[in-house]
């Protein structure tokens, strides 16, 4: 286990808000859901988190807690 290194927080960062509201649109474009931008950030949120875990740096663990929240919200 290790921590991420500061100048790799940031472009993770810009890179779930960015995939957050693209993937809220085509959920809401491709799929019946009625909340698709809440349904978009714990799945973009995920990806990172996955991203996070398999290359084994400590900061999984809050990423994986915000995305169960906004997912037991949901």
């Amino acid at each position: 286990m290790r921590h991420l290194p500061r100048r790799h927080a940031l472009p993770l960062a810009g890179l779930t808000l960015a995939a957050w509201p693209l993937l809220g649109l085509f959920l809401d474009r491709y799929t019946d859901t009625d909340v698709p931008y809440w349904d978009a950030f714990p799945t973009a949120a995920s990806v990172i988190g996955q991203w996070l875990l398999g290359r084994k740096y400590i900061e999984n663990w809050p990423t994986w807690l915000v995305v169960n929240i906004v997912s037991v919200a949901l």
